[in-house]
């Protein structure tokens, strides 16, 4: 999520030995260079920012990465590696707050800054790509002030950034990678979006659903990216991954977070297809609820309660139980997620707040 820069290393500078008075035995003094104090602040300041986002502190974290953004912009300019990542992390945080505008304004900012200084065929502007094309997705699912035109272009926006992600991503870090294969099955999920959507709104007109040849042939490819990525995740396991003993009766030999995010996205089209199909599908509710499972277990394994990869994971979960007719089960689910933020209910009739529990971003 994050493009944290290894900020370039400077010689420090330290005052010269001056020539002592005959008898004079104190040492030369040293000074911190102001390159070397400033770099040590930005990297202070991209660990704090990464403290927030995983504790779903998300004001706090707009607010760090905005100093973070007018820190870098002054120490090493507009055109630099580092505050090219600023400005990134500052659209997430835009994105996760919902305030859409904003985030779409600083991601492409973070695009055109990396097309300057790297080429257009750099991993960090594929990740600038592929965050573009999140962004968009994210927003046609969560902004009801968008008209269903309004939905339509930005749901085709997504689709185009993923595939350029895509493309640059294998052709500079390969297939196998795990940021090639977010990009896949985010791709994947997206186009499944989309023909879900329109599926959706033939059953509201009360239409009965035909699906073309075509849309056939998109269905087809939607959950080809998603499996292959699952595919590709699980036989090329790289970066955080369970220990022996948690691996041993893992689900699809779903070990790593990379294979958790593509179980997740599998596992939303999986789910919704299924809800939607008359009679609903049986087959695909249990490997959808298989895959949330394993997805569940390795996040929370691996990352811990309050992350949001995890909560993600625990609210699809709790959709997915209540969907089949267990309510209880669902709202024990979700109780989960209020309990791992420390939430706490408050009484409307009593007028005193003083202690009421904060509630964490969701």
């Amino acid at each position: 999520l994050f493009a944290t820069v290894k900020i370039d290393n400077y010689t420090a500078n330290t005052l010269k030995k001056k020539k002592k008075k005959r008898g004079d035995k104190s040492k030369p003094q040293q000074q911190q260079s102001p390159d070397v104090a400033k770099e040590r602040e930005i990297q202070n300041l991209q660990q704090e920012i990464k403290w927030y986002h995983t504790q779903g502190t998300y004001d706090k974290g707009l607010e760090t990465s905005q100093l973070l953004l007018s820190t870098t912009e002054n120490h090493f300019g507009k055109d630099h590696p580092a505050t090219s990542s600023a400005y990134n992390n500052v659209g997430l945080f835009h994105k996760l707050l919902g305030n859409y505008s904003e985030a779409t304004k600083m991601y492409h900012q973070a695009l055109r800054s990396y097309e300057l200084i790297l080429g257009t065929n750099h991993e960090s502007y594929a990740a600038a790509l592929h965050n573009i094309g999140i962004l968009y997705k994210t927003q046609c699912m969560l902004d009801e002030s968008l008209s269903a035109m309004e939905r339509l272009s930005l749901t085709e926006q997504a689709i185009e950034f993923l595939e350029q992600a895509l493309t640059v991503r294998v052709a500079e870090l390969g297939m196998e990678h795990p940021h090639s294969v977010a990009s896949q099955s985010a791709l994947g999920s997206t186009i499944a979006s989309q023909l879900l959507a329109a599926q959706l709104q033939q059953t509201k007109d009360n239409q009965e659903y035909k699906p073309s040849k075509m849309t056939v042939q998109r269905w087809q490819a939607a959950e080809q990216h998603l499996r292959q990525a699952l595919d590709i995740a699980i036989q090329n396991p790289r970066g955080t991954r369970l220990d022996e003993k948690h691996a041993k009766n893992a689900y699809k030999d779903i070990t790593t977070t990379s294979a958790a995010a593509a179980a997740q996205n599998l596992a939303v089209i999986l789910k919704t297809r299924a809800t939607i199909a008359t009679p609903m599908d049986e087959d695909l509710l249990q490997e959808a609820k298989l895959l949330y499972e394993q997805a569940l277990f390795v996040r929370t394994t691996l990352l811990h309660d309050a992350h949001p990869d995890t909560v993600a994971t625990k609210h699809s979960l709790a959709e997915l139980i209540a969907a089949i007719g267990d309510e209880e089960g669902a709202n024990k689910m979700r109780q989960e997620i209020m309990d791992s933020y420390n939430i706490t209910e408050i009484n409307e009739d009593h007028d005193d707040h003083e202690n009421e529990g904060e509630k964490g971003g969701s």
